[in-house]
């Protein structure tokens, strides 16, 4: 019943598909970034920028390699939408995490 809903194409599986995966690695090293420059000092203290734009830039990364991916793979468009949306729901909370650890503001 639910097959004969949603058309699906029966596209052979490729190796090139596992690229697909790679956004699930950028929510880890979003925390090993925010690890490695983790603000302890007191709140008055200046935070390099950079630190903090290299988080947003990671997070934007991964965002443009989703959609490309969902754009190049034409057979399972609705598969990798869905790792997209699954692969953000890590990232952003791992985002925040990082951005507050090196900005040393904690919500």
């Amino acid at each position: 019943m639910l097959y004969k809903t949603f058309k699906v194409d029966k596209v052979p599986y490729q190796k090139i598909y596992l690229l697909s995966l790679i956004p699930f690695l950028f929510p880890l090293l979003m925390l090993v970034w925010g690890t490695l420059f983790e603000h302890t000092n007191s709140i008055t203290a200046d935070v390099p920028a950079w630190q903090l734009k290299t988080i947003s830039i990671i997070l934007y990364v991964q965002l443009a390699i989703s959609l490309g991916c969902i754009v190049y793979f034409k057979g399972i468009r609705l598969l990798v939408a869905t790792l997209a949306v699954l692969q953000m729901y890590f990232t952003l909370p791992f985002f925040l995490v990082a951005y507050m650890s090196i900005s040393g503001s904690w919500v």
